[in-house]
């Protein structure tokens, strides 16, 4: 009994390595951060907090996002969203996933999830910066450690947070490219998650185009668009890798055919 134990344990722990590395960060970073600060996730780690402190902060910022996100978004990035009818029927729980092509695209999407709670697991750098990290923590950010016990604890906090009824958002490019119009390389990480979880994936795409009529007194850039595509399900009945494999291959399919459609 003992042995099969042991030998179940170390399965996981193979199962989570594995995860590790196709989630874990890329080792060059196109944007550099100032981080003076030390942070290593300990293996106890509270991610989700459950004190009214929390919860209270955790409220009141996202509905200051809520409210002047848009307004934001609107005014300086010339942001629309395109499949915003889609949001009706959006999945109570689930893994979301975009492509990272700015800073504040995590913002960005959050102002399109009915103002839903998320959870964006983000590198351990992020909580290495003075006051921002306390906001990443607050609205919803948890670091994605670099060690196989803590990391296999995330998972399992994510698992649990999801089958709660909650989403969690990753970007599976893992870093960030300033304006890139594409869809780079997956990392198996978020399609391992909704493989464990049996949900969909909802694929998030945002795409800059030129500005048109009015926009153009407003910005010389190209703007930003937001597209929210429809949920990609899992097959559970198959083998674990394969479908994280499939999945990861179809939604980067789902996602590269907005980059491919002509005009804007």
């Amino acid at each position: 009994m003992n042995e099969g134990r042991f030998q179940k344990k170390g399965q996981q722990q193979k199962a989570a390595q594995k995860m590790l590395h196709t989630i874990n960060r890329d080792e060059e970073h196109i944007v550099k951060m100032w981080t003076p600060l030390h942070f290593s996730t300990p293996q106890d780690y509270c991610y989700f907090p459950k004190s009214r402190m929390f919860r209270c902060m955790n409220l009141v910022l996202r509905y200051v996002i809520y409210i002047f996100g848009p307004v934001i978004f609107k005014l300086f990035f010339g942001l629309k969203i395109i499949g915003r009818e889609k949001l009706k029927n959006l999945p109570q729980k689930g893994v979301t996933v975009c492509n990272h092509v700015h800073m504040l695209d995590c913002g960005v999407v959050a102002c399109a999830m009915n103002r839903r709670r998320i959870c964006i697991p983000t590198l351990e750098s992020n909580f290495c910066i003075p006051f921002v990290r306390h906001l990443v923590r607050i609205l919803g950010g948890i670091p994605l450690p670099e060690h196989i016990r803590p990391f296999r604890r995330m998972h399992e906090a994510l698992v649990s947070y999801i089958n709660e009824g909650h989403l969690v958002h990753v970007y599976p490019e893992a870093v960030l490219y300033p304006r890139y119009n594409g869809i780079r390389k997956f990392k198996r990480g978020a399609f391992t998650l909704a493989y464990d979880c049996n949900v969909p994936v909802i694929p998030y795409v945002i795409r800059y185009v030129e500005p048109d009529g009015w926009e153009r007194l407003l910005h010389r850039k190209p703007v930003m668009r937001l597209y929210i595509l429809d949920p990609v399900y899992p097959n559970t009945e198959n083998n674990k890798k394969y479908e994280t494999e499939r999945l990861c291959a179809l939604v980067h399919e789902k996602m590269q055919e907005v980059f491919d459609r002509p005009g804007p």
